[in-house]
Formats: structure tokens, sequence, C-alpha cells
């Protein structure tokens, strides 16, 4: 899945299968006209296959390639989504973003939080991270909850404090 890069998918010659996942549910797509396409927008797990014989897939991407953009466990996908259903289905807003290193929180953040990550910002609140193993749905509402506290700033829930930044 990608955290923010959107792609629109056409089947320029041949036919094939894409898979949209969006952690509840899939959903199968045959393309198979080079008139048709299919939107894939951002933190939507995506398969490819069932290509025919001398197929050709052409993808018109809202952004460049960007590694950092992926989100390529499928499990750590699945909680993200799970958490962000729960965290959305109360009207909050909710959006995913990388946060480009030469950003000036990077350097911080980083020394904090080593990959896999999820770091939870509640703007003008703090942030909370979650890590590795502890990637789960549990983990990251929790992180959420805690990110709500005006105190609570730095990643790893230590108790230092942060310089305020507006973001």
């Amino acid at each position: 899945a990608h955290k923010q890069h959107q792609e629109f998918i056409i089947a320029a010659s041949g036919s094939f299968d894409v898979v949209l996942d969006n952690g509840y549910g899939k959903k199968r797509y045959h393309l198979n006209r080079s008139y048709y396409g299919l939107y894939s927008p951002s933190m939507i797990w995506r398969e490819l296959d069932n290509f025919s014989s001398g197929s050709v897939c052409l993808v018109l991407a809202s952004e460049y390639f960007d590694e950092q953009d992926y989100v390529r466990d499928y499990a750590i996908f699945k909680e993200i989504a799970a958490a962000k259903n729960i965290i959305t289905a109360h009207g909050t807003h909710m959006g995913t973003f990388q946060l480009s290193s030469d950003a000036q929180d990077f350097a911080m953040l980083s020394a904090q939080l080593q990959p896999p990550g999820v770091v939870v910002m509640i703007k003008g609140r703090g942030m909370k991270g979650v890590q590795g193993a502890d990637i789960n749905q549990t983990k990251l509402l929790q992180a959420f909850m805690g990110a709500m506290q005006p105190t609570s700033c730095c990643p790893t829930g230590g108790n230092r404090v942060c310089k305020k930044k507006s973001i």
C-alpha cells in the first residue's frame, strides 16, 4: 500500500485483474479495455494478477517513485487500517504521510523510533510512537489516545519534553 501515492491503472493491451483491499474486504476488478481504468487511492493494498499473454499494464501515478511511501508488510497495513477505521468512525479525520529526511523533526524522531515504526501525531497536542512487533490495532489506538494529551510529545512515550513547533 502507498501512504500518499495514488494510481490510475489501465489495461493498455490484453487483460489482468486488480485486487483492492481496504483492510476489511477485498474486491477484484477485471481490466480488459484500454478506455477503462481503475483508481487506487492511498492506503489501499493492491495486487495485480491473472495477466493474459502479451498484456500491458499502464499505471498513471500521482507521485514519482519513493521507496519510503510504501507499506510493504501486509500485517502492519491491516493493523493501521483497523485502527484508522475505529478512529474515523467517530468523525475524526486521519491521514498518512511520510516525514522527509530533510524535515526539521526527522533526526529527533528517527533517533527515538526505529523502522518499522508509526508515529501518531495530533495537531496542537502531542505524539506517540509504535514500532516493530508492537504495531497492532490496540497499540495504535493507545498511541492515538496518548497523543491526545498535550504533554505526550516524545515518540517513545518518555517524559522528555519536546519543543513546541507548529505543524
